[in-house]
């Protein structure tokens, strides 16, 4: 398989690797490798398979390091093209408090419903009330105007 004129580029968001795809028509999909050094030695991330997609989550990192990646891409006859330009990012160390945050703001909507919801009722239940107190008013001064005549 010949080498393609597709670019790689890293970082996108975080882990996520990213490439323009190879318009071979026998394209069966690519390889990932990866390095703590430019020059290698580079390991398979997928030695066993080949990505469908033009992009790949390496989940598999430690803060604090420069990674290096480069793509192959892989034809339907299990021919390797020539790797593509080394692309690097560096993952950065996530600080104790940062790591075992909860957000909270997933309870925002929730919490907001039950709020409103607890509002509703209660004007609802102050209307009712409200109205109760003035049929019992209308009816008292039925049975007083009935007294009078």
């Amino acid at each position: 398989m010949r080498r393609s004129s597709w670019k790689f580029d890293l970082p996108v968001l975080g882990r996520w690797l990213n490439w323009e795809a190879n318009t071979e028509s026998d394209l069966a999909g690519y390889k990932i490798y990866r390095s703590l050094s430019a020059t290698g030695p580079f390991v398979g991330l997928t030695p066993d398979t080949v990505v469908t997609t033009t992009t790949y989550l390496d989940e598999h990192l430690e803060g604090g390091h420069t990674y290096y990646y480069y793509v192959t891409a892989v034809d339907t006859s299990g021919n390797e093209s020539a790797r593509s330009n080394v692309a690097s990012g560096y993952v950065g160390v996530v600080a104790q408090n940062e790591q075992t945050a909860v957000d909270w703001r997933w309870l925002l909507a929730p919490v907001l419903a039950f709020v409103l919801l607890g509002i509703l009722f209660a004007l609802l239940l102050r209307r009712g009330r409200k109205e109760d107190k003035e049929s019992s008013d209308v009816v008292g001064e039925m049975e007083e105007e009935k007294g009078e005549t």
